[in-house]
């Protein structure tokens, strides 16, 4: 399935329920990806964010997670996710360190 420009908000809302289903553990950082453009990308926000997280979370390869998006429903090829992944991987792994906290000036040992 294919989501394109002129979609429903219907068609949104599937897509959504799929991610929902593929992020069970709710490890979603999408909270921290708001200021990351997604301009001209056919599918929406949640759906990359899922898929670059599936990647860097588990030990699949980009046709691995092709299959599981498509038991899903989803039609994405693993070159489309290789982009995803060297397009935003970085700057979520960035944003994700950033706001981390830092260490601590004094360490108490157990």
């Amino acid at each position: 399935m294919h989501l394109h420009r002129a979609c429903s908000s219907e068609c949104v809302e599937r897509h959504c329920h799929v991610n929902r289903l593929i992020f069970e553990s709710g490890e979603c950082y999408s909270g921290l990806m708001t200021n990351i453009s997604y301009h001209r990308h056919r599918f929406p926000p949640e759906i990359i964010q899922s898929t670059v997280w599936l990647y860097s979370k588990f030990t699949l390869s980009y046709r691995d997670i092709e299959d599981l998006l498509a038991e899903r429903g989803l039609d994405v090829s693993y070159e489309t996710i290789r982009r995803w992944v060297n397009k935003f991987g970085s700057s979520y792994a960035r944003r994700i360190r950033s706001n981390r906290p830092g260490a601590d000036t004094i360490w108490h040992l157990g």
